[in-house]
């Protein structure tokens, strides 16, 4: 999970809100691939 971490520097305060929502939509994309 550390490597899906990334600098926040390296984004955008406007990138950070769908910075914060990869997290929540991972486990959909899991699912879909099981």
């Amino acid at each position: 999970m550390n490597s899906i971490c990334l600098p926040k520097a390296h984004y955008p305060k406007t990138q950070h809100r769908s910075y914060r929502l990869i997290p929540l939509m991972l486990p959909y994309m899991v699912h879909d691939d099981i």
